[in-house]
């Protein structure tokens, strides 16, 4: 009888084996001999690689050097960062976890510990950020304390701004009401890049929506704290990047709101169910109700929220009193 080679442990066996003696591979991978080296520059789809694996060492070897890297206690990992891990090795965890793989001269301590490791690759950046911005916030505690003086000295940051401003991601959104403080925390932000991280003023450029928003930017950014950075609106902004690559300035139409409204009363109001969605999301902004339903059009709406208004604020005042007389 011939015997073949143990495609694990590259043993000779008898082809008639239910598994390998030395090493325990089972039988249905005997006819197993020659597989495919991956190599990392091609990065191919798992469906065109054949679920045999020769080699996997050097990507074990190259994913614990990034994944240590990127974890670092010093720094935030963003999620551009996460996003190219994540491409890098997300085709090696996939071959890896189908059935019938055989892994030869590998590691299989090494293997567990990536695949472990791959599983839980964003809840951990999410606990190293959470600690990271914890860390930044007791580190500069009286930093922060004072870090606005200049402006006002009754303004303190509170801790939800704090780990606003120490937040270092590709990018971060601050939802909070009007008057919660986020011109504030903007304002925040810039000295804290410049002061802690070393960004040059004229590298920042804060944009906003309204000239009223900008203002107080301005007061606070450019007068108060003395740091020349660029802060205008969306628009002036966008006006600036056009004249500069034309001589010709572009021209401005007024005509916005009337194509709104033309829309919203023709093109929506009668489609009940984008209305409705519509109601739903303009909810979170202005005061609208489900009643608008029962409408034809947005001037009986209006109409009646307006006789609504009225019974409101006459609801809030005493009744009149009445003098009566005898004669």
């Amino acid at each position: 009888m011939n015997l073949i080679h143990c495609p694990d442990c590259d043993k000779k066996i008898s082809p008639r084996a239910n598994f390998c003696p030395h090493c325990g591979c089972p039988s249905q991978y005997f006819g197993s001999v020659s597989t495919p080296t991956f190599v990392p520059a091609q990065r191919l789809p798992v469906s065109t690689v054949r679920q045999d694996i020769t080699e996997v060492a050097n990507y074990l070897l190259a994913f614990d050097r990034d994944y240590s890297s990127l974890f670092q206690p010093s720094q935030y990992i963003t999620q551009r960062e996460l996003q190219n891990l994540h491409e890098a090795y997300d085709h090696i965890a996939d071959m890896l976890k189908k059935p019938g793989v055989i892994l030869k001269n590998t590691d299989l301590a090494a293997v567990n510990s990536f695949l472990k490791k791959h599983e839980s690759l964003d809840d951990d950046a999410l606990a190293h950020n959470n600690d990271f911005v914890t860390g930044k916030v007791d580190e500069y505690k009286e930093y922060f304390d004072n870090i606005l003086l200049k402006i006002d000295r009754n303004i303190v940051l509170d801790n939800e701004q704090r780990c606003a401003v120490v937040t270092e991601d590709d990018y971060v959104l601050l939802i909070a009401g009007a008057g919660a403080g986020k011109t504030t925390t903007m304002a925040a932000k810039v000295k804290y890049l410049v002061d802690k991280c070393g960004v040059a003023p004229e590298d920042i450029i804060v944009i906003s929506y309204t000239n009223k928003a900008i203002g107080e930017l301005r007061d606070k950014i450019n007068k108060s704290l003395g740091i020349p950075a660029k802060i205008s609106t969306f628009h002036a902004f966008a006006f600036e990047i056009v004249r500069r690559y034309s001589d010709t300035p572009p021209e401005v139409s007024f005509k916005s709101y009337v194509y709104i409204y033309e829309m919203l009363d023709k093109a929506v109001f009668d489609n009940k169910n984008l209305m409705r969605n519509l109601v739903l999301f303009l909810g979170y902004y202005f005061d609208m109700s489900e009643d608008v339903f029962k409408f034809d059009n947005l001037n009986q709406y209006h109409l009646y929220k307006s006789q609504q208004f009225y019974e409101t604020i006459k609801s809030s005042f005493p009744p009149a009193k009445t003098s009566t007389s005898t004669s």
